[in-house]
């Protein structure tokens, strides 16, 4: 497969495409990798998503994914280099020996002429699926440490909304006979996203509850976004971001990679 990707890129920025139709015989085209995480890595000769330095286009290391102080922009990976420059980290090539290839282990499989990194995407499914599954999972912890009952609270306010979220017994293989919570599909995700009265199902004693509320509305209208890339919806974006009080051209930042435009920083993680 390595060795396919590689030639057919190169095969391309050779011969170009055919067109067979006469009045497409010229076309400039711009083009655009879009994959999941574990793909993207692959072709591009990154180490895993869980190693430390993790991020397909920065030199973000996993201890720093929450830290929102940092400017990634001075911190880029390049197709042409994709072990960057100097990282976060002070005594990161200073002096004989100190060279680290920030988790760049192969040569990327495409053709640096025909693609940049800005134009190498997580596909938005994907990108909205592991969010989600993060943010359900610190929500079962939170209402589970907090009682039963706000266990019970959050199933029925699932059950308002017609998705059934709630304890079931295990029986897969390894966890026969434990009790968990049910999986959701992407479809029963994005109704919670979009329905779920959260603020009634969270613990009402929890320190960042007013933090947590707004990361959800946040990713709810950053998920209407992505799936519009409508104008109006981005206006919309952007009056709530100035809302919470954040800083706008960071959080849109994020927003731009996720549909293509530019470096992606994990909203969370």
């Amino acid at each position: 497969m390595k060795k396919g990707i590689t030639i057919r890129t190169s095969e391309m920025d050779k011969n170009g495409v055919e067109i067979e139709q006469e009045e497409f015989k010229e076309l400039e085209l711009e083009l655009f990798l879009c994959a999941d995480w574990k793909f993207l890595a692959e072709v591009l000769g990154i180490n895993a998503a869980n190693s430390r330095w993790f991020c397909l286009w920065c030199l973000c290391q996993k201890d720093e994914k929450a830290n929102a102080n940092i400017d990634w922009n001075n911190y880029l990976r390049t197709l042409d280099n994709l072990s960057g420059g100097k990282c976060t980290d002070e005594n990161c090539r200073q002096g004989r020996g100190n060279y680290h290839p920030h988790g760049a282990i192969d040569k990327p499989l495409i053709d640096t002429e025909l693609f940049d990194l800005d134009h190498i995407i997580l596909d938005v499914l994907h990108q909205f699926l592991r969010v989600m599954d993060l943010m359900l999972k610190h929500l079962v912890q939170l209402v589970t440490n907090e009682s039963p009952q706000q266990e019970q609270l959050l199933t029925d306010a699932c059950k308002a909304v017609k998705v059934t979220f709630q304890k079931i017994e295990s029986k897969d293989t390894g966890q026969n006979g434990q009790i968990i919570w049910n999986s959701l599909d992407g479809e029963a995700q994005h109704i919670l996203l979009k329905k779920l009265d959260i603020d009634a199902v969270l613990p009402r004693n929890y320190p960042k509850r007013d933090n947590w509320m707004t990361m959800w509305y946040l990713y709810d209208e950053l998920n209407q976004y992505l799936q519009s890339q409508n104008p109006v919806q981005e206006k919309l974006l952007i009056q709530t971001v100035e809302e919470y009080e954040l800083n706008v051209s960071y959080f849109l930042s994020l927003v731009r990679k996720l549909i293509g435009k530019k470096l992606l920083l994990s909203l969370i993680n």
